[in-house]
Formats: structure tokens, sequence, C-alpha cells
């Protein structure tokens, strides 16, 4: 499934069970962080070389990058 504008609560919804809890141990969490999407300003940056990020994006609006994605969390939270 392609997330579109129109999409985006359907799909929170849909991933809740795999939500981030902040106060877990950093470390712990950041070692299976593989994926960061910024609905805000349409970001999606995967860090799996196996797929092509430009199929997975719904629309030209819309950047794909390959690059870890703890550069992109804020910098208290991206551990070591």
């Amino acid at each position: 499934m392609i997330v579109g504008d129109n999409d985006i609560d359907n799909y929170l919804k849909a991933i809740e069970i795999d939500k981030i809890d902040l106060l877990a141990s950093i470390e712990e969490i950041l070692d299976d962080f593989c994926i960061f999407i910024d609905f805000d300003n349409k970001l999606f940056v995967s860090w799996f070389p196996e797929i092509e990020i430009e199929i997975h994006l719904p629309h030209a609006g819309w950047t794909g990058k390959y690059e870890n994605p703890r550069l992109y969390l804020p910098s208290d939270c991206r551990g070591k």
C-alpha cells in the first residue's frame, strides 16, 4: 500500500503497534530503526538497500532518500 495524503490517519492507526516509546532504552530502539517518514515535510528515508524508494512514494511531491534514518531524528534521540 502506498500512503497518500488522504490515507495518513489510517496508516498511523495501522502501525500503532510499532510506535516507538521514547522512554525505552534509545539504543535498543535504534538497533532496528530502518525507516523515517515525515508526513509534514513529505519525506521518506529508508535504510533498506533492497527496496526502490521511488516506488514507495505516494506522488511527485514527496522526497525519498536512501540514508541512515537516525540522521533525521532530533539530536537527543539519536543515541551514540
